[in-house]
């Protein structure tokens, strides 16, 4: 995962834009990255990583202010960008292990 999000990150610096899970599929290929049976990554698999990827960046900027930032303070966060849950839910931080 943390190798996807490095791709994922380095593909929103080169076009400016976060990839559909079909462009990252393939910007992991450029990148000389594939899957276990020497296959490209599956776009369905790489899609149940994007919202994690999503909320790393405003909690990686909450966690710059503070070491332990509140977690509804960066589900607000996550709001105001406009960062849903499947169907559009906002969302929203269980407190077990702070996971979204």
């Amino acid at each position: 995962m943390d190798r996807y999000y490095l791709v994922w990150t380095d593909f929103q610096t080169e076009y400016g834009e976060e990839p559909k899970a079909e462009q990252l599929s393939a910007y992991l290929v450029e990148k000389g990255m594939k899957g276990r049976d020497g296959k490209p990554v599956s776009p369905s698999t790489l899609r149940r990583y994007f919202l994690p990827f999503r909320v790393c960046n405003p909690s990686a900027e909450q966690r710059v202010r503070t070491a332990n930032p509140p977690l509804d303070v960066i589900a607000q966060e996550c709001a105001s960008r406009g960062i849903t849950e499947q169907h559009k839910r906002p969302s929203t931080i269980s407190s077990d292990a702070g996971r979204f």
